[in-house]
């Protein structure tokens, strides 16, 4: 059994890099409403004036895009002469980006604890705190995007004026919503999918760690196996000190000869 929660605990942390890559991670939607609600508000009567064009990207499709691979990032004709400089008014992002960014990576290092580890110990406690820190971060990752995704959907944080025709060029709305590109604003920003694949393989390896440690609770040879194991460590740490205190000895001896 300690093979097999060895096997699962790596293979739901190897899970975590596959998600992180594959699957999507957000959805935007770039129109000419104030807001989606509105967009299909007016389409549902039949007076829907507006564009909205949307997207969903994993981190797969990130790199892709920006290496200019993907087909969207062909028609979008990346602007590469342009230096795309971090204005004043993204300043109040700082700290949650950093938090997006510093919790993912520790998620991703994390994983890869789970996956060395299991790989050489069937030890239970590193994987519960690990799994418990996983799904601690996963919901810092989710907050703090919601937060930042809020800021710009109401207007405090103007995206598309910034990022799009500093990074795209200036054609680049045009080419998806037409002449009314210079109105388009982020009407919907979400994340898609990938925070809950993290959260939940985090939380499977807590739960399947705490499993295991009330299986052990219950079953008599788990605690005799346990005795056994503390006994031991008990009698190293003896044999260690006696070895300690018996080569001290010789070197007074050897001093006062």
């Amino acid at each position: 059994m300690k093979t097999v929660y060895r096997i699962i605990n790596a293979m739901m942390a190897a899970g975590v890099f596959v998600a992180a890559f594959f699957a999507n991670f957000v959805k935007i939607t770039i129109g000419t409403n104030s807001s989606l609600d509105e967009f299909f508000t007016e389409l549902s009567k039949g007076e829907s004036t507006g564009i909205a064009v949307a997207e969903t990207f994993s981190i797969k499709r990130f790199i892709m895009f920006f290496t200019g691979k993907d087909p969207l990032s062909v028609m979008m004709k990346i602007n590469t002469s342009k230096v795309f400089l971090w204005p004043d008014e993204f300043n109040v992002m700082n700290v949650r980006l950093g938090l997006i960014v510093g919790s993912f990576v520790l998620m991703l290092a994390l994983a890869l604890f789970v996956i060395i580890y299991s790989c050489i110990s069937g030890k239970r406690l590193p994987m519960l705190i690990t799994g418990i820190i996983g799904v601690a971060l996963a919901i810092v990752f989710i907050r703090a995007f919601n937060s930042i995704a809020y800021d710009i959907l109401s207007g405090e944080i103007n995206v598309v004026d910034y990022v799009v025709d500093s990074i795209l060029g200036e054609g680049v709305l045009v080419s998806l919503l037409g002449s009314v590109a210079s109105s388009a604003v982020v009407i919907y920003l979400t994340l898609a999918g990938m925070h809950i694949w993290l959260f939940v393989l985090f939380l499977g390896i807590a739960v399947w760690t705490a499993i295991f440690y009330l299986v052990d609770i219950g079953d008599p040879e788990a605690k005799k196996l346990r005795e056994e194991e503390k006994k031991a460590k008990l009698a190293k740490k003896a044999e260690k000190k006696a070895k300690k205190e018996a080569k001290k000895a010789a070197k007074e001896k050897e001093a006062t000869a």
